[in-house]
C-alpha cells in the first residue's frame, strides 16, 4: 500500500495506521497524496487507478467525479507536488529573512540558504521538479497550471528579496524579478551533472554557482 502524506505534504503517514484518521481528510486530497507517491516510487505508470482508489480508500467512480479522468488525476497531482515543494521552499525563505537584520545578516543567511540549494540532499527535490515539468510536454493545459506555479514562485522568491532591496543590500539597479527566476532555473540546473555518472567535480560546481548568485545579487 502507498504511504499517504499529510495535508501539508511534509510527513509521511503509514497508509494502515492513517486509516482511522484518513476519513477526516478530503476524498481528493487522500487521491493525490496517493497518487503522488506512486508518481515518486515509479514515475506516471505506476499510477494504477484501482491501486489509487484502495490507497485513498474511495471507489474508483469517486476518483473520476474528483479528476474526470486517470490523466486529470495524474495532472492535478503533478501540479500539487510543485506547489507544495515550492510552498515550503519559500515559507522557510519568508521565515529566515524575518530575522535578518543588517546587510552582514543577510549575506551569512543568504550563504547558508545557496549551500543548502546546491547540495546533493536536494537532489530528489530537483528531480521531481524536472519530472513536473518534463510531464507538460503535449498537455498544454498542464502546461499552463505548471506555467502559473512556476510564476507564483519567481512572485514568491523576489518578496522574499524586496526586503534586502528596500534596504539597500542589493546591487543597485537589479531586476528583482528576472533574478529571481534565473535563480530557479540556475539552482534547477545542477541536475546536469547529477544524472549518472559524471566526472564534473561537484565542489567547483557549487562554489562557482554561490560565487555567480552573490556577484549577481550583490555585485561582489
Amino acid at each position: 500500500m502507498y504511504e499517504y502524506v499529510s495535508v501539508d505534504g511534509d510527513t509521511p503517514v503509514d497508509g494502515v495506521r492513517a486509516t482511522a484518521s484518513r476519513d477526516r481528510v478530503p476524498a481528493a486530497e487522500r487521491l493525490l497524496a496517493a497518487t503522488m507517491a506512486a508518481i515518486d516510487a515509479g514515475g506516471e505508470s505506476n499510477v494504477k487507478v484501482q491501486d489509487i482508489a484502495d490507497a485513498a480508500g474511495v471507489q474508483i467512480p469517486i476518483l473520476y467525479r474528483k479528476f474526470g479522468s486517470r490523466d486529470g488525476l495524474i495532472q492535478a497531482a503533478h501540479i500539487a507536488r510543485l506547489r507544495r515543494q515550492t510552498e515550503r521552499e519559500l515559507r522557510d525563505w519568508t521565515n529566515a529573512m524575518g530575522e535578518v537584520e543588517t546587510a552582514e545578516q543577510f549575506e551569512a543567511l543568504l550563504r547558508a540558504v545557496l549551500e543548502a540549494l546546491c547540495g546533493a540532499e536536494r537532489h530528489p527535490g530537483r528531480m521531481k521538479r524536472i519530472n513536473v515539468i518534463g510531464s507538460t510536454y503535449g498537455r498544454p493545459a498542464l502546461a499552463r497550471a505548471i506555467s502559473d506555479a512556476q510564476h507564483g514562485t519567481i512572485t514568491g522568491i523576489a518578496a522574499v528579496f524586496r526586503h534586502a532591496e528596500q534596504q539597500g543590500w542589493l546591487r543597485q539597479g537589479l531586476d528583482v524579478e528576472a533574478f529571481s527566476a534565473w535563480l530557479a532555473g540556475l539552482t534547477l540546473g545542477r541536475v546536469v551533472i547529477e544524472l549518472g555518472e559524471s566526472n564534473i567535480d561537484e565542489t567547483a560546481w557549487n562554489s562557482m554557482y554561490v560565487d555567480a548568485v552573490l556577484y549577481t545579487l550583490l555585485g561582489r
